[in-house]
């Protein structure tokens, strides 16, 4: 590199300057959206994750995609607005599902909750909030803003377990044309006892659950059940997780034996 004297430009400098501007002009030029927003945090995730598994990782989230891509497609003739995006942002996940469709007869849901089963069996498991509405994005820049981003964001990180609840946005368009019965056909039951962190109090009571019919693994004769304990002593063997973690695998436990007696037995 040549020395120059100090606080001066040349004309190449400048243009180099002008150059890279422009270029980033446009960074923040946002594009409105409509649909469902996912938000998930990965429960002890330094613990868990290395770099020998983090393809995994990112091939269990491409193939979430690819399912909810796949039903989206075949029940309408109009895909071009029809797009699935995810990010990850270290533990956090954020999934936007673009459509104005009648996302309840989609089964968007229970491939989440398929979702949620088969990564707990791959040992991650996630607390997160599902939020619906309008939203703005620049996916280049990992840029969110708008109602349904700050709710479902808001909401996953407000509860104290691995589980993922219906925010009020959703909630509301979800009993305007179903029951809570209804609901149960697309993974969606309703749990009085959402273990929210002290500082948060909200009347919400309706919970995405795991797929019933993955529930049980009959090739290895284990439940989640099993998988969540199994999980949950792995991250116990890191020390600085155990105080963090414990409320959280409690109320974790305490809502799947609702779930089993209630829904599953």
């Amino acid at each position: 590199m040549n020395n120059k004297k100090i606080d001066t430009l040349s004309t190449e400098d400048i243009k180099k300057i002008n150059l890279q501007y422009a270029q980033h002009k446009n960074d923040c030029d946002m594009i409105e959206k409509f649909g469902i927003v996912v938000m998930l945090d990965i429960l002890g995730w330094k613990n868990l994750i290395t770099v020998d598994n983090v393809k995994e990782y990112a091939d269990i989230l491409n193939s979430l995609r690819t399912k909810i891509l796949d039903i989206l497609l075949r029940v309408t003739d109009d895909s071009e607005d029809f797009n699935v995006d995810i990010s990850i942002f270290a533990d956090t996940i954020v999934i936007l599902i673009n459509n104005d469709g009648p996302f309840n007869e989609l089964n968007i849901f229970n491939i989440i909750s398929s979702f949620l089963t088969d990564s707990l069996k791959k040992g991650i498991a996630f607390r997160g909030a599902i939020s619906r509405g309008r939203y703005y994005t620049n996916l280049s820049k990992n840029i969110f803003i708008g109602e349904a981003y700050y709710e479902a964001a808001q909401y996953c990180e407000s509860t104290n377990w691995a589980g993922v609840i219906i925010t009020p946005l959703l909630r509301k368009d979800l009993l305007q044309n179903n029951s809570i019965e209804n609901l149960k056909e697309i993974n969606i039951v309703k749990y009085d006892e959402i273990p929210f962190k002290q500082d948060f109090k909200k009347d919400l009571d309706l919970v995405l659950v795991p797929y019933r019919e993955h529930w049980i693994d009959c090739e290895r004769g284990s439940s989640v059940y099993t998988d969540f304990k199994s999980l949950y002593k792995k991250i116990m063997e890191n020390k600085d997780c155990q105080n963090s973690t414990n409320g959280k695998y409690n109320n974790t436990i305490k809502f799947i034996e609702y779930l089993e007696k209630e829904f599953w037995n």
